[in-house]
């Protein structure tokens, strides 16, 4: 048998008390444990192990409980896929939204380059009557100093 769902835990309801001290009550009289193995055969059931209710009388008690737990699994699963789904709509306009910041990061990079490499070049023109050694090393850093004790190197 395959357990009913992937889920941790399940829900006992306490109107199920009737049932049990009933059968606690019998248990008593009959020196039988048909409460315990009501308990048991639950949480069988639910692990997947068993379905088989040892005896008729227990049998007749678990019925009522195997319906209420089938039904509570399948709407817990209903909920779960409905989560599924909610997140997987949320994390595609994360992700849609991520795509258009980097785009637009991008597109500011790209303007911020060709600004400065067209700097660069004025820079080079601008200077090139003069001697070259000095002026390209001025040049190649982007800088314009006024005199040699500026430079940074």
């Amino acid at each position: 048998m395959e357990k009913l769902n992937k889920k941790n835990s399940f829900v006992l309801y306490h109107d199920l008390i009737n049932v049990v001290e009933k059968l606690a009550k019998k248990d008593r009289e009959d020196n039988t444990n048909n409460a315990g193995e009501l308990f048991l055969l639950i949480l069988e059931y639910v692990n997947g192990e068993n379905d088989t209710p040892p005896n008729f009388i227990v049998e007749m008690a678990f019925e009522p409980i195997k319906h209420q737990l089938n039904r509570d699994f399948e709407k817990w699963d209903e909920t779960r896929q409905k989560r599924i789904d909610a997140g997987r709509k949320g994390g595609e306009k994360t992700a849609e939204l991520r795509r258009e910041q980097a785009n637009q990061a991008n597109a500011t990079s790209a303007t911020a380059n060709q600004a400065n490499a067209t700097s660069a070049t004025t820079i080079q023109v601008s200077q090139a009557g003069t001697d070259t050694g000095e002026t390209a090393r001025k040049a190649s850093t982007g800088l314009n100093y006024s005199d040699d004790n500026d430079l940074p190197f």
